[in-house]
Order: structure tokens, then C-alpha cells, then sequence
């Protein structure tokens, strides 16, 4: 069985004052360039399938820093919708929508909270609804995770990434801890985790043989993220949550949905799932 919400700190209510994901997405967008946005659309296709997302309406659940709404949009998006609680996050992707020129009635973005049930009646149930890396920060994932479920229409799509449970060394539990620190730290102990922490990263893949400054110029190929921000990102990820794949499975299918896909993380890596409403 799922374990009860691990904190009662929500991020909508916290982020101003710990840690927000939108500023640091501002940060990442003054770099973002053609094949960063072009590697976020070849992750969507590479999981949803070639052709899936065009002529669909796509809802972004977390949309940070709206590379992912704008990739779906270059897709062929019929209608995006983003949301986000964090204002620096929204802020972000009306950023992206002015400068690509989208027209906001095909792209709108919405400042709100998944956890906000008066705020997600007023949005449309989407063909495919979208959540990565999202609901285990919100302070109340399994409700989280219940109201996204909620916004998917009939024979829809849901695709989200929820971190792995992780019992291992530097378990999950050891790292809300961490992260509790890292968050309620001041801003010269914060760079001082960054640093330790892509430091241990990088030592560990030159332990592996493996080129650490080919890992990080060429990490943009994964998400079309970059290495730095994804650092600052997992150590501020709070409030942080965690379940295995089976927990995840077993919730969804009781909400009628059927698990179609899954790509499994090791460790505290987030696990992804793409899911077919049933009924």
C-alpha cells in the first residue's frame, strides 16, 4: 500500500520561501536553444509514439519551464494547456509563448494548483494529460496523482514520472532529509551542496571509466535539460515523495486506467508510466 503523505508542507504554500522551481527554470531558459527543444520533442514522441501527440489537446501538469508545452506544440498540439502554482514557472512559459509567437488561444497558461480542486474543475479534460517530475513536490502526491487522473478524457492518455522508491544506500528516506536541509539553508551552504553533490557525480563516472565532461556537455540530450539546473533542481526538490512502480500501477488501475508503458530508474531516478483510460 501507498505510505501516507510523508509532509504536511505544501509547495504552493513554501516555494517563495525555500525553494522555487521557477526561478531556477528562468535561469535554464537563457540558455535553451533549438536542439534542447528538439531533444524535448524527440522524448515525448520516443515515449508517447511518432504522430501521437498531433490533432490532440495536451495538458502540462508542472509546466516549470514550458519547454515541454512548447514541444508539444511543435508537435502539432492541437490545443496546450500549462499550469503551474509557482508564478515564476508561468512567467517562464508565457516567456516562450510570446517569443515563438504562439497565439494564447492555442497555448494557455495558468497560474494554479493541482491540489486546488475548485481550480481543476474549471479546466478541460485533455487527450493527453502530462505530469513529469511533478507530483511527488506538491506536499500530496497520492491527491495529486488522483486529481491529474481526473483531467484525462475518455480513451485519453496519461503520462507522468514519479520518483523510485529506493531502500539502497542514500535510500529515499536519507535523501528527504538532505533535501529539508538543503532548502532551509542559506544561499552559501546551498551553492556548497550544489558543488559537493556534481562533484560525487562526476567522480563517480570517472571511477566508471566513463568521460565526465563528455557526460555533461552532452547532457542536454536527455530531456533537452541541462546539468547544473538538474542539480539545483533534485537537492531544492522539496516537498519530495517517492513510491515504487507497482504502488503507482495498482493506484491508477483502481481509478480505471491501464498501464500501457513504463520505463523503470534504478535507484531515486524517476520512474515514467504512460497509462490508457479504460473507462
Amino acid at each position: 500500500m501507498p505510505e501516507k503523505k510523508m509532509s504536511k508542507e505544501l509547495y504552493e504554500n513554501i516555494y517563495e520561501q525555500a525553494f522555487s522551481f521557477g526561478e531556477n527554470w528562468a535561469e535554464y531558459l537563457k540558455k535553451l536553444d533549438a536542439e534542447k527543444i528538439q531533444r524535448a520533442q524527440k522524448s515525448l514522441e520516443e515515449f508517447l509514439g511518432k504522430g501521437t501527440i498531433k490533432g490532440k489537446t495536451f495538458l502540462d501538469i508542472g509546466c516549470g519551464s514550458g519547454l515541454f508545452s512548447l514541444a508539444a506544440i511543435k508537435l502539432g498540439a492541437r490545443e496546450v494547456t500549462s499550469i503551474d502554482p509557482d508564478k515564476n514557472s508561468t512567467e517562464c512559459a508565457k516567456y516562450l509563448r510570446e517569443k515563438f509567437k504562439i497565439p494564447s488561444k492555442k497555448w494557455k497558461i495558468l497560474k494554479g494548483s493541482i491540489l486546488d480542486k475548485k481550480f481543476i474543475k474549471k479546466l478541460p479534460k485533455a487527450d493527453i494529460t502530462y505530469s513529469w517530475g511533478v507530483l511527488h513536490h506538491t506536499g500530496d502526491m497520492w491527491r495529486a496523482l488522483d486529481n491529474a487522473i481526473s483531467l484525462v478524457r475518455k480513451k485519453g492518455t496519461l503520462y507522468i514520472a514519479i520518483y523510485n522508491k529506493y531502500t539502497g544506500p542514500l535510500s529515499s528516506k536519507s535523501w528527504l532529509k538532505i533535501k529539508k536541509l538543503y532548502v532551509r539553508s542559506p544561499k552559501l551552504v546551498k551553492k556548497a551542496m550544489e558543488l559537493l553533490y556534481a562533484g560525487e557525480q562526476l567522480i563517480s563516472l570517472a571511477i566508471r571509466l566513463k568521460n565526465p565532461i563528455a557526460y555533461v556537455r552532452n547532457y542536454k540530450t536527455d530531456r533537452g535539460m541541462s546539468f547544473m539546473r538538474d542539480v539545483t533542481d533534485w537537492l531544492g526538490g522539496y516537498p519530495y515523495e517517492y513510491a515504487t512502480p507497482a504502488e503507482i500501477e495498482e493506484h491508477c488501475k483502481r481509478r480505471g486506467l491501464k498501464l500501457v508503458k513504463i520505463k523503470h530508474r534504478k535507484g531515486t531516478g524517476c520512474n515514467e508510466f504512460v497509462f490508457k483510460r479504460t473507462c
